[in-house]
């Protein structure tokens, strides 16, 4: 990671994106290892790096945005999630049709830090319409299906109101596109342990 970090004015654009590509990707690596505080350096580093060289509203920044704030969740950082979340969503929402793929990730983010800080009813509504694009626009097996209906479960937990059966359907999807072993599997069938037990 050390070898990214030199003076980038004089590269050309292309190459330029791939540096920050390969951060991003690395950092996406760090997050799904559970490395989140390494992570968030790499974010915080290629977002700054990514703005100055694109903008706020470039479609890259906004998906380096959308990562970092996931990060920022893990790390308990809920009030800079959601104003990275609220960020990427506004910017969509402007350049993108309102049932774009993208916005789902904004939304379901956003609905993420919105529960965490306690406004359940307005993490309700962004998950769902996160869950309506997702299932509009994706096959039914799709992870990214199954991330929007474990997140869902997770807020309907949280207002005592939980579909084991939505909820059953997350893990199981989850668990044959991306295996036991992936973050998001592991969290989903963490929450259906938990609810199976009370």
């Amino acid at each position: 990671y050390d070898n990214f970090n030199y003076d980038s004015s004089h590269l050309i654009p292309g190459v330029i994106r791939k540096i920050h590509d390969a951060k991003n990707n690395l950092a996406m690596v760090y997050h799904e290892t559970s490395q989140f505080q390494l992570a968030e350096d790499i974010y915080d580093d290629v977002l700054t790096s990514v703005i100055k060289e694109r903008g706020e509203k470039h479609p890259q920044t906004l998906s380096i945005m959308t990562n970092r704030a996931n990060t920022l969740m893990e790390l308990k950082q809920f009030d800079l999630a959601e104003k990275l979340f609220k960020n990427s969503l506004e910017y969509r929402l402007e350049a993108l049709p309102k049932d774009h793929l993208y916005l789902s990730y904004s939304y379901i983010g956003l609905s993420r830090a919105k529960a965490a800080l306690g406004d359940l009813q307005l993490a309700e509504s962004l998950i769902n319409q996160a869950l309506k694009i997702r299932q509009e626009k994706l096959p039914a097996n799709s992870w990214l299906l199954g991330e929007a209906l474990y997140v869902k479960a997770h807020i309907s937990s949280l207002l005592n109101q939980i579909n084991l059966d939505d909820l059953t359907k997350a893990c199981e999807i989850l668990l044959n596109t991306k295996g036991k072993n992936n973050f998001h599997t592991h969290k989903c069938l963490e929450l259906l342990k938990s609810i199976s037990q009370k």
